[in-house]
């Protein structure tokens, strides 16, 4: 998924987002709530990284993308 379509899922622009990754901004809570929603994963670790309650499949992703 590209960085504008993920934007588009959590409603906002893709440059508001890229400002969220590099940490220029942080993403509002209705923008974390449309992300959360569209993705399965806790507002928990959208804001704190906390990855106790991310979905299996989705920790499965990030390892065969960090090539391991």
């Amino acid at each position: 998924m590209s960085q504008a379509e993920f934007a588009r899922l959590c409603g906002i622009t893709a440059p508001a987002w890229n400002n969220v990754e590099t940490g220029d901004n942080r993403i509002g809570i209705d923008s974390a709530m449309a992300a959360a929603r569209s993705t399965r994963v806790t507002l928990d670790y959208i804001y704190f990284g906390n990855s106790d309650y991310v979905p299996h499949i989705i920790e499965i992703e990030k390892i065969k993308k960090a090539g391991h």
